[in-house]
């Protein structure tokens, strides 16, 4: 004879056996609570979260676990939601945990569990990572440090990755390494400053590098992962042209817990949240440079020249210190290029007295204020400024055409003294410049 099987009861109900069994044993936690919201019930899974027993829950209040914060809105919840048989949509709370106060999604319905229908339903799921979903968008958005963009970058991943340590190591141009982590114990800190032939590093030259680390390294290093408790480990790295990203993700975990399809889909979610945010970070980074920076020339403009003039002031104002002088220069000549070998041949004539004024400032401030007129910022005997910048600007220039051309340049400078302002100066500078424009062209 087969099975006898256990006929279901009518369609549409579960039978109370299996349903039990599968509260019992499902990870949410699932609690019933009176009208007074009294715990009349709460599965096991509770004990995981709050770290106390099931029975020693029972008989207690379920908004002491509530964030005081929150607590009116769970409380108007639970209100709301007695002796009502419609699911709702869930709502955040921040509840008490073993580990600290969390985000769960709190979804409750009326339950007929006893004559007079006064028992809640109450189902708690650890949310989504919308609350710190969130805290990343502000931090995009607000231009935050890359390094607090990469920690929240690093807790998306980490949040499915249970049980493990999840690091992020960006090296930047200038070879800098920027380490940020979520769950990574100190000793395991300690061991991302190591230098080695560490999976990180060969993950940058071979691609993605998975399993038991022990057997990677060699005998000193894994030393030291093992008292790290560092067994396993699965390292990503991640790369973008346009932003020249150079990092990687690495999870860390015991031998045990080995990477699975479901960690993977997770890393490589976490790597591209990175792009987005190494693009966004790149983005900002241009307009910023855009909004401060000549578009043709790549010095500073005006809006920039006069705020760094400004602090250059300040800085003089708090003690002695050799002069400082403002000089305004005026191309001689420049617009019989533009007409004769057109704007092309203009715009490289402006680029390339660009690039000499700042060799002339010495190291001081150079900006174009607009059209063929700059300014300088510079220190000690102005005449030997004033020549040094007439003699640069006089050199010859190619174009691309072959034809070699040249431009004069009338200058005018102004001394900064106690409390002179920015505007002030440059004004100063520019009829000293009319001047000598003046005399010039007689």
């Amino acid at each position: 004879m087969g099975e006898e099987h256990v006929p279901w009861p009518a369609p549409g109900r579960m039978p109370d056996a299996w349903y039990r069994e599968v509260v019992e044993r499902i990870g949410d936690v699932v609690c019933a609570v009176d009208r007074s919201a009294v715990i009349v019930y709460v599965n096991p899974a509770a004990e995981a979260l709050v770290g106390e027993r099931p029975e020693d829950l029972v008989g207690r209040s379920c908004l002491e676990f509530v964030h005081p914060d929150d607590l009116d809105r769970a409380a108007e919840s639970l209100a709301y939601g007695a002796g009502s048989s419609r699911l709702e949509v869930p709502i955040s709370f921040r509840l008490r945990t073993r580990t600290g106060w969390r985000s769960f999604d709190v979804r409750g319905h009326g339950l007929a569990t006893d004559q007079r229908g006064e028992t809640s339903l109450i189902v708690a799921r650890e949310s989504d990572g919308f609350d710190e979903l969130d805290h990343l968008l502000d931090a995009l958005t607000s231009g935050s440090s890359s390094a607090l963009v990469h920690t929240l970058v690093a807790r998306q991943a980490l949040r499915p990755l249970w049980g493990n340590q999840l690091a992020i190591i960006v090296w930047r141009e200038d070879a800098v390494r920027e380490v940020s982590h979520t769950g990574v114990s100190a000793e395991l800190r300690a061991l991302l400053s190591v230098p080695g032939d560490w999976p990180w590093t060969r993950a940058r030259r071979r691609g993605i590098v998975e399993g038991g680390v022990l057997a990677m390294l060699p005998d000193e290093l894994a030393d030291t992962a093992k008292r790290a408790d560092f067994e396993a480990v699965y390292a990503v790295p991640v790369s973008d042209p346009v932003t020249s990203l150079d990092a990687c993700i690495v999870s860390f975990g015991p031998d045990w817990l080995r990477p699975n399809l479901g960690y993977g889909y997770a890393l490589q979610r976490c790597a591209r949240l990175l792009r987005i945010a190494e693009h966004q970070r790149h983005q900002r980074e241009q307009l910023e440079l855009s909004a401060r920076s000549d578009p043709l020339t790549g010095i500073a403009n005006r809006r920039r020249f006069l705020h760094q003039l400004e602090d250059l002031l300040a800085r003089a104002a708090e003690g002695p210190g050799p002069d400082v002088w403002v000089v305004y220069g005026d191309l001689d000549s420049f617009k019989p290029i533009n007409d004769e070998h057109g704007h092309a041949a203009g715009d490289l004539v402006l680029r390339t007295i660009a690039h000499r004024l700042v060799e002339a400032a010495s190291g001081g401030l150079a900006g174009r204020l607009g059209g063929d007129e700059f300014a300088v910022v510079g220190v000690g005997d102005p005449a030997l400024l004033l020549d040094r910048i007439r003699e640069q600007v006089a050199l010859p220039i190619e174009l691309t055409t072959g034809v070699t051309v040249s431009v004069t340049i009338s200058l005018g400078a102004a001394l900064a003294g106690a409390g002179d302002e920015a505007t002030s100066l440059l004004e100063e500078a520019d009829r000293a410049c009319y001047l000598d424009k003046r005399e010039r062209h007689r």
